[in-house]
């Protein structure tokens, strides 16, 4: 996650001021960082399951970290794709952003179930770990922003490549707002 927020800055700093090769950095980073993200958005869980076990007591909203960063690395793609010259670059950018996106919200959506399950049976968790219950913010405002950049990107992209049909970009953009607000 820390590696899209050096991507964002290299597309809203260094692009207007050294040009096509930034742009090129910058999708190439978020490529490494997709792949990354996906990879510890799979492993992760599972080691942590094995290692620490899963007693629902114990849970903390933490557990939401390694699925959230395909979330952050999807909303990344969006900012991405937006500045890319080459149309199909951009195509491939936001269909891969799609996907991952899918990948990590949903995963996110089935630990914040066990997570309020925990809360509903356990209660609220310790004092020295409380902190943890703000965690579920991540990835529904990140999840969000994502489909919002990827529904914009869309709306330029689908048209000039001819994917789908035309009027397919401004309904993802049009369902990627409506989603977010939900």
């Amino acid at each position: 996650m820390g590696l899209a927020t050096i991507i964002n800055m290299i597309v809203f700093v260094c692009v207007p001021l050294w040009g096509h090769w930034a742009i090129m950095l910058a999708w190439s980073l978020w490529w490494f960082d997709a792949v990354l993200s996906i990879a510890v958005c799979m492993g992760l869980p599972f080691l942590i399951m094995y290692e620490h076990g899963g007693e629902l007591k114990t849970m903390t909203a933490a557990r939401l970290l390694p699925v959230v960063s395909p979330i952050v690395a999807a909303a990344t793609g969006g900012i991405v794709a937006e500045v890319l010259t080459n149309i199909q670059y951009a195509l491939w950018t936001m269909v891969i952003s799609y996907i991952i996106w899918g990948m990590g919200f949903l995963l996110a959506m089935m630990v914040l179930v066990i997570y309020l399950h925990r809360l509903t049976v356990h209660n609220i968790p310790p004092r020295e770990v409380i902190v943890s219950v703000f965690l579920p913010l991540g990835p529904i405002g990140q999840g969000s922003f994502a489909l919002m950049q990827l529904g914009k990107v869309a709306a330029r992209v689908l048209p000039k490549t001819g994917t789908l049909i035309p009027e397919s970009g401004p309904i993802f953009y049009t369902l990627g707002f409506a989603i977010a607000l939900v």
